[in-house]
């Protein structure tokens, strides 16, 4: 039986699309760019606020314009404010997601957050919907030294603080990223169907083990 389980964030336990592009098309609208489909946000989602809105700008701005780094650094600052702000305006638990969490807990197994979401929205999400059933929460702490996914630090991290090995933990996530994240700790990957990625973008990145609901998890954590 496996010790503990490392839970990718949005897409895996959240149903947080539609925070998430709220928040892009907030900043877009500010800075007079047209905003993205609720789809076509969900595409870029996966390696953190950063890379989403390096992803809208170059989707929306116009062909040969560049945004100055320091521009940059103001319109991701306002995101992140403002994300934090709206992060659970619409946000959920996918259905069964609790009771999952619930059962893992009953069982004796261990449970972490790892995401590449900024530390201080995860933590928010985490207070307010996780504290009860889920031991902890790393979040982007690239300014420390602990690199985003698909890099292993963040599980690495989690690992450590909820004294666990690997080979004793299971990684559950639901794209791309996450299946690098899972093969780059050497560790066991079950990655979800109900997320922002398709069973074929999923096992076309290597993903073997999928399934379509919670309630599947534990069959395969023996």
């Amino acid at each position: 039986m496996k010790k503990a389980v490392i839970f990718d964030l949005d897409g895996t336990l959240l149903d947080s699309i539609r925070d998430l592009a709220g928040a892009i098309n907030e900043i877009l609208k500010r800075h007079g760019y047209e905003t993205l489909p609720v789809e076509t946000v969900k595409s870029y989602v996966g390696n953190g606020l950063s890379m989403l809105l390096k992803r809208a700008l170059a989707d929306r701005r116009q062909q040969g314009e560049n945004v100055k780094e320091e521009v940059f650094r103001d319109y991701l600052q306002e995101l992140i404010l403002y994300y934090h702000d709206h992060c659970m305006d619409l946000t959920v638990p996918y259905p069964g997601i609790m009771e999952m969490l619930k059962e893992l807990k009953n069982m004796g197994i261990q449970t972490a957050i790892v995401t590449n979401k900024n530390t201080l929205a995860a933590t928010e999400l985490w207070q307010q919907l996780f504290k009860d059933t889920v031991s902890l929460v790393v979040g982007e702490d690239e300014a420390h030294g602990i690199r985003k996914k698909p890099e292993p630090d963040m599980v690495m991290e989690a690992l450590q603080r909820l004294n666990v090995t690997p080979e004793e933990a299971v990684y559950v996530g639901d794209s791309e990223v996450d299946v690098q994240t899972a093969k780059n700790a050497n560790m066991d990957g079950i990655f979800v169907l109900w997320g922002f990625r398709t069973k074929e973008e999923l096992e076309g990145a290597g993903a073997e083990t999928v399934i379509k609901e919670p309630r599947e998890l534990g069959q395969f954590l023996n």
